[in-house]
């Protein structure tokens, strides 16, 4: 009966005990440190309240405001996560679990809060190398943030209708943050139009590029740069990557070839296919055949060179010919692989077209009409094309996937 009566070392046990007033304490940093933290939210950017609304405070008040509510929430953060763990393990009595649970909440939110405060802040005010140091470290604290709190299983599956419902939150939280960055009149927003226009703005924008500007034309001329291009370079990578990867003499005939495209920049190319194809069409098709040829090529190589040797060992056992090993056992167990590595090339592909437009100004391109908009300082048209390349991208990628499915549906294609 003494036993059964004993509680363990550490428990909450009355009103009193140290455990218990230990939870409150946690309680107490957590919310105070969220009343600081909107406390100098409102102070130092009352226009959020009323715009036009100033206070001039003194810099020094709301560093110590900004200082002491990041310091008490940082402190629930830490405390509440031990003692959750310690309550969670049965080393302390649950008397204490919601205070320690709801000041723990206060203090991941406040922190939270700030870090994504002074990411943007930093990324629309500070230099640029400052800007995207900040912008990194914010991004990575935030994802281990929520991994840790979701407390994530390694490598479970996920239902589709889950998997739509975070991609169309991640849409959501994009939309919900651009407005408000660019919520107001040009004089009280965040971010001026010149460097981020708002929703509306970058709407209104797609009527005059397809009515005066031939927006459908320049898509379905991009698209078709595009698919020429990969095309020919298909036709040459695959056979070439395949010999290069079964016969060493084809290898080492040939590698001189893969080496050059893996360190040679892209973008040399330009210039070069200007001079060896002209300005016309035939030159944006050759710059997209050398650069998603010089991409592939090293994939398919690869995939073929992963294929396990045990397989070729049961085809020679068979009595199999050397083509019959490429042509039975290499290219098919590889060929699943070499079709995500196209479906990826083609999509990089999009970028270099784009770049080979803005470069030589085609009559009809997405790129011309980002060079033309670029300089005619029509930012809301630059955010409305790139909004059609994306649309055009998942559109081809998800025919990728579909292709895939259906040609290899042994195979599960993410």
């Amino acid at each position: 009966m003494e036993d059964a009566d004993r509680k363990p070392h550490g428990t909450a046990g009355p009103a009193g005990s140290p455990a218990l007033r230990r939870a409150r304490l946690i309680l107490v940093f957590g919310l105070l440190g969220a009343v600081l933290g909107l406390a100098w939210l409102f102070l130092a950017h009352p226009d959020l309240l009323r715009p036009g609304l100033e206070l001039h405070l003194p810099p020094p008040f709301l560093l110590l405001l900004s200082v002491a509510s990041i310091a008490l929430a940082f402190a629930a953060w830490l405390l509440g996560e031990e003692d959750l763990r310690r309550i969670k393990a049965g080393l302390v009595d649950r008397g204490g679990h919601k205070p320690t649970l709801a000041g723990y909440g206060f203090g991941v939110g406040t922190t939270a809060f700030f870090a994504v405060w002074v990411g943007v802040s930093s990324w629309i005010t500070g230099p640029s190398l400052v800007r995207f140091f900040i912008f990194a470290l914010t991004f990575v604290a935030l994802l281990t943030l929520v991994v840790r709190l979701v407390k994530l299983r390694v490598r479970t599956d996920l239902p589709y209708s889950r998997t739509v419902v975070l991609t169309l939150l991640f849409i959501g939280v994009v939309l919900a943050v651009w407005w408000f960055v660019t919520r107001g009149d040009q004089e009280h927003r965040m971010v001026q139009s010149l460097i981020l226009p708002s929703p509306m703005e970058v709407l209104r924008a797609f009527a005059p590029l397809h009515f005066e500007q031939g927006l459908v034309l320049s898509a379905l001329a991009s698209w078709l740069r595009v698919t020429t291009g990969f095309a020919l370079a298909a036709i040459v990578a695959l056979p070439l990557g395949v010999y290069m990867a079964t016969f060493a003499p084809v290898a080492a005939f040939f590698r001189p070839l893969s080496l050059a495209g893996a360190y040679v920049p892209i973008v040399v190319l330009i210039p070069l296919s200007m001079t060896w194809f002209g300005t016309e069409e035939a030159q944006k098709i050759g710059f997209l055949f050398i650069g998603c040829f010089v991409a592939l090529l090293p994939l398919v190589i690869k995939d073929i060179a992963d294929v396990p040797s045990a397989f070729l060992d049961v085809a020679v056992t068979k009595g199999a010919s050397q083509w019959q090993l490429v042509r039975h056992v290499l290219f098919p167990v590889a060929q699943a692989n070499i079709w995500d590595h196209m479906r990826g090339v083609y999509g990089v592909g999009w970028g270099w077209i784009i770049m080979a437009e803005v470069f030589v100004r085609p009559k009809y391109g997405l790129g011309g009409l980002i060079e033309v908009s670029t300089r005619r300082s029509q930012t809301g048209s630059v955010y409305a094309i790139i909004i059609v390349i994306v649309l055009i991208a998942v559109a081809c990628d998800q025919l990728w996937r579909l292709g895939g499915e259906l040609l290899f549906p042994y195979r599960k294609t993410e």
